[in-house]
């Protein structure tokens, strides 16, 4: 929405988006591919985001903060579960989409179970049909499970984790030493409103 009324406002201006990882969206605006990055960072592997951000001279902006939570449809035999923990949970396949998967988060759930079967799906449409239709397993934030209507209905179930703390940052990426564009001034003005105008429950 923002980058729409974005556009609006400058109908001449020549800007594209882009879905990346968060890793590669640091690489990208270092390599000056682009000019702002949208990254969410889990507390996970915050300290190796505030190293590279050191590394690379970037200032991150937070926008909001988030939590993580596992999500099973009806043919998970966990479905009924308000509560597991996280080796209860792997023991399915892990349902992911390439932008939110890395070496980092692959390594930590392998610990929990080193057989575990990960699934890529990048389409949001097919990502949820498998989810429903499958014994797969995922995590989605909870800002995804308040606006999106497979989880508000009963055909997905989140589930709480026992044991594991799975929390997220969102927010943008900029180099210290740089000057907004008067366009990204104002993107990022219209992230925050934009933001701020949902009136997300928490």
């Amino acid at each position: 929405d923002a980058f729409l009324e974005l556009r609006d406002r400058y109908p001449d201006m020549v800007a594209s988006l882009r879905e990346e990882n968060s890793y590669n969206m640091v690489e990208m605006l270092v390599n000056k591919e682009i000019d702002l990055g949208i990254v969410m960072i889990s507390n996970l592997e915050e300290m190796s985001f505030q190293q590279a951000f050191e590394k690379y001279n970037l200032q991150f902006y937070k926008l909001f903060e988030d939590e993580f939570h596992f999500v099973v449809g009806k043919k998970n035999p966990l479905y009924g579960r308000e509560v597991a923990t996280m080796e209860e949970m792997l023991q399915y396949p892990f349902l992911t989409r390439r932008k939110m998967m890395n070496d980092f988060n692959e390594s930590m759930l392998l610990r929990y179970n080193k057989d575990l079967q990960f699934i890529q799906i990048d389409d949001s449409e097919s990502f949820f049909n498998y989810l429903v239709n499958s014994q797969a397993v995922s995590v989605m934030p909870k800002c995804t499970l308040w606006k999106n209507s497979h989880a508000l209905g009963d055909e997905l179930r989140v589930i709480q984790l026992k044991d594991f703390k799975w929390t997220a940052k969102l927010g943008w990426i900029f180099p210290k030493d740089e000057q907004y564009s008067i366009e990204l001034e104002e993107f990022v003005e219209l992230l925050e409103e934009k933001y701020m105008s949902l009136n997300i429950p928490w």
